[in-house]
């Protein structure tokens, strides 16, 4: 038979096909050699990357009150491929007042996110009794996707016209894994017994 559709558009897959015997051996003929299917690998080039790009988010706090900051805006991407996930642009470049005297910095807090990409923050005040705020990205790794399985698909053809052959289902990922999320676990073919009709024998 022809080919078989594969069981995968991308990442490599498998196909088969399939052959019946036309004529049975019979009066102390040689039987048929080999399977009666055969499988190839196909679709082998690798799955293009999918982008998925948040919006920006709004403008933070500048990180300075004066003397020239930073202003910073982030969004969420699926991959480092897909482009930037940090954006700054300068703000309060004017030059500071002599007079006023800055204090450390406090620790950054808890980033708000985990993984996607976050924001932390951290102050300090000074002696003119302003505070100033910094905000940077953090966590910006993607979060983890994992494989998830396709429905399956429809039960092949028996292989063969009679007697007892099989039939095999395939099913193929709908969800790649990704960003370090788990592989897909189980088969990604079945097979079971289909019983024909039994097949005829010539009265000798």
């Amino acid at each position: 038979s022809a080919w078989g559709d594969c069981s995968k558009s991308c990442g490599t897959g498998s196909r088969t096909h399939t052959r019946t015997v036309a004529v049975q051996a019979s009066a102390g003929g040689q039987s048929c050699t080999g399977g009666s299917s055969q499988a190839e690998d196909c679709n082998t080039e690798a799955c293009p990357t999918e982008c998925t790009v948040s919006s920006w988010s709004p403008w933070g706090s500048c990180s300075t009150d004066c003397g020239g900051g930073r202003e910073i805006r982030t969004r969420t991407v699926s991959d480092p491929s897909c482009g930037a996930c940090s954006e700054y642009k300068p703000c309060n470049t004017a030059r500071c007042s002599a007079d006023c005297v800055y204090e450390a910095w406090q620790e950054w807090s808890t980033c708000t996110a985990t993984c996607g990409s976050g924001q932390r923050y951290r102050s300090r005040s000074n002696s003119c009794h302003t505070t100033s705020t910094e905000i940077e990205a953090c966590n910006v790794e993607s979060c983890p996707v994992d494989c998830q399985w396709g429905s399956w698909g429809m039960w092949s053809a028996c292989t063969t016209t009679c007697g007892t052959g099989s039939e095999t289902k395939t099913r193929q990922p709908a969800m790649m894994a990704a960003a370090g999320g788990a592989e897909c676990s189980g088969p990604e073919s079945e097979q079971r017994s289909c019983s024909e009709e039994a097949c005829p024998v010539d009265c000798q």
